[in-house]
Parts: structure tokens; sequence; C-alpha cells
């Protein structure tokens, strides 16, 4: 027996599974293509409350714990993140990597570490950057980093990673737990009018999550009331065993986002790395760190989504006020658009089909091992 059996899987991309023709064996697992269909996305990962069964064995990296009553701010979920991963770093005596786009959820961290860091421990710090980034914030690059911080290109980052002790941080996640959907924000999106007939999902926010507004909003090919009803359980039945009630359409894209799609996002930059890398480097994944999973950061998020009862007028505003407070800049409050910055180092996920929990990757002849037929589509 291979000695992937005994393990689990972290991370796994099901745009390749979807494509694996040549694997029919597994494809043909009960529950199997029900489960890579079910939400119609490529960034699908476990339930992170524990309780829906996959057909894939999951480890779960960071569980939801239950909606607790007090309410933690996004400012101090900031702070104290930085503050503890520059703590484990001094532990450690070991570099903090940074990558900077310039967009909101990186240039957020790297407003958590000047705010919570002396002089001194900011010399472990070396920023990955590129022109792009100065690009999209040159006045933050000019006042904060230029002259003061080590910085680097970020071509070559992971052959860097792989020279030196250090810490990798990066911004993946913070989108999903705000429910990563922008348009939301957009009102030329939202106020479109109807047009041939169609269900348009962003005009029904605040209604409840059907089968029918579940089709709409994530277009499916087909209507499959069956799956779309399973869906639907899927995500109102996680939600409720940590206290919360999905009322309407907003809420249950938020939630699936914060507790489907985080662990993909979370993983994803080791899948960006090198084959080579990862076999040569121990513990990988307690070096490579996204910045926004935290206790703090769920239960923040949690929080803010039992509020929502329309679609939110400025994308990402908590991230904004926060980077506002430290830069002062009301022009990147009030005008910073949204821009994709990993696109580039997507094209390297094509040949990774899955993670296990020590980040080896798993080739397509071994995903077998990892089926589990007491699962929710089975």
């Amino acid at each position: 027996m291979s000695i992937h059996a005994i393990k689990n899987i972290v991370w796994l991309n099901p745009f390749n599974l979807k494509c694996m023709e040549d694997q029919s064996d597994f494809r043909n697992l009960p529950g199997i293509m029900s489960f890579l269909t079910a939400f119609n996305k490529h960034d699908i990962g476990p339930d992170r409350t524990n309780t829906i069964k996959f057909p894939l064995n999951f480890q779960i990296m960071d569980e939801i714990l239950p909606l607790g009553q007090q309410k933690v701010s996004y400012a101090d979920a900031c702070d104290a993140r930085a503050i503890e991963i520059m703590k484990k770093a001094e532990s450690n005596d070991c570099r903090i990597f940074i990558m900077w786009s310039g967009g909101i959820d990186s240039t957020t961290i790297m407003s958590a570490f000047l705010r919570n860091t002396t002089s001194e421990q900011q010399r472990r710090i070396t920023v990955f950057m590129s022109q792009n980034t100065i690009k999209e914030n040159p006045r933050f690059f000019k006042r904060f980093v230029l002259g003061k911080l080590t910085y680097e290109s970020s071509i070559n980052f992971a052959n860097k990673f792989a020279e030196e002790n250090a810490i990798f941080v990066h911004g993946e996640c913070n989108g999903q737990l705000y429910g990563d959907m922008d348009e939301f924000s957009n009102a030329h999106f939202m106020n479109m009018p109807k047009s041939n007939n169609k269900l348009l999902w962003q005009h029904h926010l605040s209604k409840a999550p059907t089968p029918e507004l579940i089709h709409a909003m994530w277009k499916y090919e087909k209507f499959n009331p069956e799956l779309l009803d399973v869906v639907q359980h899927i995500v109102t039945a996680s939600a409720k065993t940590v206290g919360i009630e999905l009322e309407n359409l907003h809420q249950f894209a938020t939630w699936y986002k914060m507790c489907f799609v985080v662990q993909y996002c979370q993983a994803r930059p080791i899948a960006f790395m090198s084959k080579n890398l990862l076999d040569n480097t121990a513990n990988i994944n307690e070096h490579v760190i996204a910045f926004f999973v935290s206790k703090d950061f769920d239960q923040w998020a949690m929080h803010r989504l039992i509020t929502l009862r329309e679609h939110c007028k400025i994308q990402r505003l908590e991230s904004r006020e926060y980077i506002k407070s430290f830069d002062g800049d009301l022009d990147y409050f009030e005008n910073k658009q949204k821009v994709n910055s990993g696109g580039t180092l997507a094209n390297q996920l094509k040949l990774v089909y899955a993670l296990d929990s020590e980040m080896n990757f798993v080739p397509k002849d071994q995903l077998l091992t990892y089926y589990s037929a007491d699962n929710i589509f089975n």
C-alpha cells in the first residue's frame, strides 16, 4: 500500500481533477464527480467546521470555532497577527518575507507590521515586490519602503525562500473572509436591468438562498435540483454548527467562501513552489503563513456576516480603514480598485493535483488512496 494511503489531503485542484479523462477509476468512484461539480468552482476546500464529510479525506489546517459573544475588531485582528508572527520570527531567529503587490490585502499586511514593530524588528523584514507594486501604490513605497526596508524582486521568491531560514507571509484569504465577491460593491453591476427574462441573482441578495438563486449565482450549466439541494444543505448545515443561521443569499455566499474556500487559498502559495523545494524543506506549512487566517479573523468575519442585510457599498471597507489609519492616504482609501496580482503565478498550478498533510505533491495515480466512501455525496 502506498504511503499516501495513511495521509490526508490539505489542498486539491478541482479543475485538474475534472479534466482527468485518463483517471476513469477515480472519477467513477461514488460521489467524486458530484463533489467536483457541486459548487461549480475551482477553489473548493474542506468544511472548516469539520462537520461535512467530502469524498476525499481532508485535513483541516485551521478549524472554525463557534461564534463567540465578544466581537473582535478587524484592526485588533491585524495588530495581533503581526505581533504574533514577529514574535515567532524572533524566537526562531529568522527573517520575514512579505509578498507585497501594492493592493489592499498586501498593503494591509505591510501596515500591520509597520505599526506594530520597532525599527530593530523591521530589519528582519524583506519585502518581495515588483514594478507593478510601485505603480499600484507609489506613495506607500516612497514613504515607508524606499530607504527604510529591505526589498527585492518577487520573480524568484521561491528560490530565495529555499536559501534562507525564513517565514513567508502572504495575503491570501482576506477576500474570502469578506465573501470575495467584489461585484457586491459595484453599483453599475448591482443595478443592471434584467434581460432575456434571466434571473439576475444580484438583485436578490436579501432573499433566502433557494436552489434557483444559488443556480443563478454560480452559473451552473444546467439546473440539477437534487445536487443543488445537497449544496444548500452543506453550506447552511455547516454554518448552524457554529451558531450561524444563513438568512439570505449574501450570507450564504459569504459563508461558503470563508468556510469552504479559505483553506484552498491558504495552501495555494505552497503549490506555486517547485517540487524540489517542497521535497527539501521540512515543515514548510510552518514557514508559509496566511496572514488573514487566525481565530480572531474568523470571529470578526462571522460577526460581520450575521449583520449582512444588503450588499456592501465599499469594497473591503475595514481593510481600507486600517490602511488609512496608518498612512493617512485618503485617495487610496477612496479610489483603490481590486487588481488580480496572482495571475502569473497561477500557471504553475496546471500540473499540481493535490498536496497531502505534509505538503507533498500527490501524483494523480495516488488520488484513489485518499477516497472516503463515507461522504455526503454517496
